[in-house]
């Protein structure tokens, strides 16, 4: 999987969140354009493709006969979603601890939390990633409670090595 890598692919990070553009190839190295235009260097196997489907290949997988053109549930349904993720670790928040409590970690983790989840729910999305670390579980108890207040909303164990999360959400559930 990690060789179909091409120039033009999209990817996201298996040890950072975002995600970016193949720009150019070098032996086993990626050049990759973020979302914010920056340009890094990474091995193939820190790269995860993201899902992409041809139009006739959407098509041709939802039509119920050969030719038909398929109707817009369907082809809405079969839509691949692209993952929403976000990396709680403290390096990526900011760029030096410097003489932060755990209090202040925590709060700054959760408000940045709070953030990418108004994104997500004003984006609709129905299932997402987030890394919260192993470390003591303050971090994941505090995003459990919050999760258990939204209506809807399910939290699951996703990757143990990583400390990471799966939260699912319904929307129109009264």
């Amino acid at each position: 999987m990690r060789n179909s890598l091409k120039i033009g692919n999209k990817v996201s990070f298996l040890h950072s969140t975002g995600r970016g553009v193949i720009k150019e190839i070098l032996d086993q190295n990626y050049r990759v354009e973020d979302e914010f235009g920056f340009d890094n260097w990474h091995l193939a196997e820190e790269l995860v493709p993201l899902m992409q489907i041809s139009d006739k290949e959407l098509f041709a997988s939802i039509s119920d006969k050969e030719g038909e053109m398929p109707k817009k549930d369907k082809l809405f349904s079969k839509v691949p979603k692209e993952e929403w993720k976000i990396d709680l670790h403290l390096e990526n928040l900011v760029d030096s601890q410097g003489d932060m409590t755990n209090h202040e970690i925590v709060t700054l983790q959760l408000r940045h939390f709070k953030i990418f989840l108004q994104k997500v729910r004003e984006a609709r999305i129905q299932q997402f990633i987030v890394v919260h670390g192993k470390g003591t579980g303050k971090l994941k108890s505090e995003i459990q409670d919050l999760v258990r207040d939204i209506n809807g909303a399910e939290m699951f164990d996703a990757d143990y090595m990583q400390g990471a999360s799966i939260i699912e959400q319904k929307y129109n559930i009264r």
